[in-house]
């Protein structure tokens, strides 16, 4: 039987991609991350934005961030920002009800690699989540080693 879902690109990290998930919602907290931790991602959880500000800063070397947009004491965008102010540092994948084209062109001005409305599937998160990884792996190349990847017109 196949799968409705398209084909995932299977990449090769040399270790377990480092996911902070920030949610508030304690059932979507609990199946994030029994999702990503099943998938072989290392999962930390944050169910504030100050809780996030505290892991991003004292454990350095996440991957990804999924944020939520609404969270309890600081908000999303306000994480998003914060992070933002410490590059080389993870990328966030905002995770929202609100369809709010405003809000979207601010997240992504922010940094944001992407915004994705709820409800959404596990597989769609998924595919962004390595995406992400997929586009950090890229920037870490030199610049002519991006060109020799480039295909030949």
């Amino acid at each position: 039987m196949e799968s409705s879902y398209p084909t995932q690109l299977e990449l090769s990290f040399n270790e377990a991609a480092r996911l902070l998930i920030v949610e508030d919602d304690r059932d979507t907290l609990e199946m994030l991350t029994l999702y990503f931790s099943g998938e072989g991602y290392f999962v930390t959880t944050a169910r504030t934005g100050t809780e996030a500000l505290e892991a991003a800063t004292h454990e350095p070397g996440f991957d990804v961030v999924l944020l939520d947009l609404f969270i309890p004491d600081i908000g999303g965008l306000e994480v998003l920002a914060e992070i933002a102010r410490h590059a080389p540092g993870p990328s966030v994948i905002l995770l929202t009800a609100m369809a709010d084209k405003e809000i979207a062109h601010d997240a992504l001005r922010l940094g944001a690699f992407d915004y994705i409305l709820k409800p959404y599937n596990l597989a769609q998160v998924e595919s962004s989540v390595v995406a992400c990884l997929a586009h950090r792996d890229y920037l870490k190349q030199s610049w002519w080693q991006r060109l020799a990847l480039k295909p030949a017109s």
